[in-house]
C-alpha cells in the first residue's frame, strides 16, 4: 500500500538569518547526456548515497541534488520567461538553483536557524544575492527567479522534511507502507498541471503549422500564458515557490516520518517523476524499486527513450518536450 501526502501536512514559517553563500554552477554535457556526478562523498552523517543523476534536459541544467550533514535536497529552477536573464548566470532559473544549493551546502555544515525557519532562511539569501547581481530590478513578479524544493534531515531516527512547489520524495521505512510526499498534489505537479492548456496550444498550433513554414516553438508559443501564471506566484490566490519573495505559509508544506535504519528516500524533480505522472510508466512502488534495482541511469535513458518517441508531446502533452531530470537515492544508515 502507498500513503500520499501533500496538501494537508504541517505547515511551519518563522523569522531566520543569513548564511554566507556562493553560486554554484551544474556541469552537464553539451549533449545533454548523463553528467559524471562527484560519488567521492558516499555518506553524509546519517544518509548513505547509493546513487544520483542530474540530467539535463537540453541547454543549461536547472535542477540541484546535494546532501551536506544531516540534510538532503533537490531543487528545480522554474525555466526563464524572459527575453535575457537579470543575473550573471545562463539563466535566472539556472542562477537560483545555484545559489539555493550553494546555501543549502553551507547551511547543512553550520546550520544557522531552526529546520522549520529554512525556507524563510533561503528565501532572504535569494534576495540579498539577487540584489547584488541582477543587472536591474524585475519589471513584474513573472521575471522573478522561481524554483520548487524539497529538503529533508534525518536525526534520531526522524526524518523531518519541508517541500514547495512539485518536487516528490519516496520514502520507503523497512516492513511499512510506501510514502509519497510533495508540495502539491500530483495533479497539480508541473505538466500534469498544464496538460489542458498544452492540448489547446497545440491545436492552435496545428493550425499556424498549415499556414507557416516555420512555426515558433510550443514554450515560445505558451510564454504570455507562463507570464500571467508567473504572476501569481508567493501570492495568497496563487501558488508558491522558492524566490525573491516569501513563500506564503499555505504553501510550504512540512511534516516528520519515523524512519529506522534500512528507510529507503528517493528525491526527485518533476522533470524525473514524469515516468510517473507524464508517461505513466511506473508508479512510486515500481519507480523506487527500479531505482533500487538497475539504478538511476537506467531509468533516465527509459525516460529520454519515452520523450524522444513522443516528441512532439501529441501523446503525453508536456510544454518541453525534454526536461531537467534529476534523483537521489539515499538509505538511512545504521
Amino acid at each position: 500500500m502507498e500513503t500520499s501526502i501533500s496538501a494537508k501536512s504541517p505547515e511551519r514559517r518563522h523569522d531566520v538569518n543569513y548564511a554566507k553563500w556562493s553560486y554554484s554552477h551544474q556541469t552537464h554535457k553539451p549533449d545533454g547526456g548523463i553528467p559524471q556526478r562527484d560519488a567521492t562523498e558516499t555518506h553524509t552523517m546519517s544518509l548513505a548515497i547509493l546513487d544520483q543523476i542530474s540530467l539535463c534536459g537540453g541547454g543549461t541544467n536547472e535542477d540541484r541534488i546535494g546532501t551536506s550533514g544531516e540534510f538532503a535536497w533537490v531543487i528545480d529552477g522554474a525555466t526563464d520567461v524572459l527575453d535575457e536573464p537579470l543575473t550573471p548566470a545562463p539563466t535566472d532559473a539556472d542562477w537560483l538553483a545555484g545559489t539555493l544549493d550553494a546555501a543549502l551546502h553551507v547551511y547543512g555544515a553550520h546550520p544557522t536557524c531552526s529546520f522549520a525557519d529554512l525556507p524563510g532562511h533561503l528565501t532572504d539569501v535569494a534576495a540579498q544575492s539577487f540584489a547584488a547581481v541582477a543587472r536591474r530590478q524585475p519589471e513584474a513578479r513573472h521575471e522573478h527567479p522561481s524554483a520548487s524544493a524539497l529538503v529533508v534531515r534525518h536525526a534520531a531516527g526522524i526524518l523531518s522534511y519541508w517541500a514547495v512547489s512539485d518536487c516528490t520524495l519516496i520514502v520507503a521505512p523497512p516492513g511499512e507502507d510506501l510514502i509519497t510526499l510533495s508540495g502539491v498534489a500530483r495533479e497539480e505537479a508541473g505538466d500534469s498541471r498544464l496538460r489542458h492548456a498544452v492540448r489547446q496550444q497545440q491545436a492552435e498550433t496545428q493550425i499556424q503549422a498549415a499556414a507557416e513554414r516555420d512555426p515558433p516553438e510550443l514554450l515560445d508559443q505558451m510564454r504570455p500564458l507562463l507570464q500571467d501564471m508567473r504572476a501569481r506566484m508567493n501570492r495568497e490566490d496563487g501558488y508558491g515557490v522558492l524566490s525573491i519573495t516569501p513563500t506564503p505559509e499555505a504553501f510550504i508544506r512540512s511534516g516528520f516520518i519515523t524512519a529506522p535504519a534500512g528507510t529507503e528516500l528517493l528525491l526527485a524533480s518533476d522533470g524525473f517523476m514524469r515516468l510517473v505522472d507524464v508517461f505513466q510508466r511506473h508508479d512510486a512502488q515500481s519507480l523506487l524499486s527500479a531505482a533500487r534495482e538497475h539504478g538511476l541511469k537506467r531509468l533516465a535513458e527509459e525516460l529520454r527513450a519515452m520523450e524522444t518517441a513522443d516528441r512532439t508531446g501529441s501523446a503525453h502533452p508536456r510544454v518541453k518536450s525534454t526536461d531537467d531530470a534529476s534523483a537521489l537515492l539515499l538509505r538511512i544508515a545504521d
